[in-house]
């Protein structure tokens, strides 16, 4: 039985640039640059790299909402990705959810498109969902402004668990939030990962956050994967020289905060 999860061969996605009145294709944009990854069952997958290399682009290749340009996405071993299993957790949770709707609503708009249980048993599904996320059971009744980031960002991974998923894309899922709830939604992560045994692929910018939940590191530069492996292997003996600069910088952040 094959146990990964996920798996990308030659992986690319370009987008062209237009130039002049009648908009003639001049070149190319190389996002994603023939990039092959794999993430077996239950584990987590690190992607970091700078701003602009790529990774965002990745995550939307990987739940569909991109076309690849070149390459292959498999999905437990099926070209077929199953939009129910895969769900993404987006960077800002402030703009990932609609003002207008309460939590009740925003919850509940999953478990009906896909069926998820008979609607008898919503109610009883959107508690349980709050319970995972550990937040108070009165949130079905208001609306996301009435939320801190932090709250916010813990509702739209309740959203994104509503449909049952397997594989979790989490794009920069805390980089908008203060240093100190970052820590709490990692950990909210790590327990729901070992209760659901759900996969990650896990994106950042920051190295120290990609170590502190990644069992595997894919380090990404203009478009390509530099370097990969071993969360320690990668952190604590780098073979590439962009992989031994984000570590550099990163420590000196972290000293010098």
């Amino acid at each position: 039985m094959n146990d990964a999860i996920l798996k990308t061969e030659n992986l690319k996605k370009y987008f062209p640039v237009e130039a002049g009145f009648f908009k003639r294709e001049k070149g190319q944009i190389r996002a994603v640059d023939g990039v092959s990854i794999q993430l077996k069952y239950g584990k987590t997958l690190g992607i970091v790299g700078e701003t602009g290399c790529g990774k965002t682009t990745l995550a939307k290749l990987l739940v569909g909402l991109y076309k690849p340009t070149a390459g292959r996405i498999y999905y437990e071993g099926s070209k077929v990705l199953i939009r129910k299993d895969i769900q993404m957790v987006f960077q800002d949770p402030y703009n990932s959810l609609d003002p207008r709707m309460k939590i009740n609503d925003t919850l509940k708009e999953g478990i009906i498109i896909h069926n998820i249980v008979e609607s008898s048993k919503i109610r009883e599904r959107l508690l349980e969902l709050l319970d995972m996320v550990e937040l108070p059971r009165v949130s079905l009744n208001r609306y996301p402004h009435e939320f801190s980031g932090g709250e916010k960002q813990r509702i739209a991974i309740a959203r994104v668990l509503s449909c049952n998923p397997k594989l979790l894309i989490c794009d920069e899922p805390v980089s908008s939030l203060d240093v100190s709830i970052q820590g709490k939604i990692l950990h909210l992560l790590l327990e729901l990962q070992q209760r659901l045994n759900l996969s990650y692929v896990f994106i950042s910018h920051d190295i120290l956050v990609v170590r502190a939940i990644s069992d595997r590191i894919a380090v990404m530069y203009q478009g390509k994967i530099v370097e990969e492996g071993a969360t320690g292997q990668v952190c604590e003996n780098p073979s590439a020289e962009y992989t031994k600069q984000l570590m550099s910088a990163a420590s000196y952040g972290k000293i010098a905060s």
